[in-house]
């Protein structure tokens, strides 16, 4: 799956909802926003979905991120209740095929950059370097 214009609008609905999502600094994304959602795209290569989700999971600032991405998946492949990404992950990882795998990774690869693709469009806050 690649981005396509329905997960950049999904992305940008998120972004602009009402209230703004936690990690907004007022009318600003902070600079270290568009790190973490490239070190993601870099860590599922690396590390493989599963980890990398684990991973973004156990950081604070990290999980408002996969959140946001997880809560686009929830939306556009209807998923049945309302699991975080954790309890998403724990119940359904170890009874999937590996095809199944890779198509819940090559879909949360592509909710990613086109999260990204929505960032662009919102004014990044540069003296954020924390």
């Amino acid at each position: 799956m690649k981005p396509n214009p329905d997960l950049i609008n999904r992305a940008l609905n998120k972004l602009q909802a009402t209230p703004k999502p936690d990690f907004f600094a007022g009318d600003k994304i902070p600079n270290k926003y568009k790190g973490y959602i490239s070190s993601f795209g870099g860590s599922i290569v690396q590390l493989g979905i599963m980890p990398a989700c684990m991973v973004f999971i156990a950081n604070p600032d990290k999980i408002k991120l996969v959140t946001m991405l997880f809560s686009i998946y929830k939306e556009k492949f209807t998923i049945i209740g309302n699991p975080d990404l954790k309890d998403y992950l724990n119940s359904n990882w170890q009874g999937w095929q590996p095809s199944e795998r890779k198509q819940f990774r090559n879909r949360m690869a592509a909710i990613a950059v086109s999260f990204k693709l929505a960032l662009r469009t919102f004014e990044i806050d540069d003296t954020d370097n924390a």
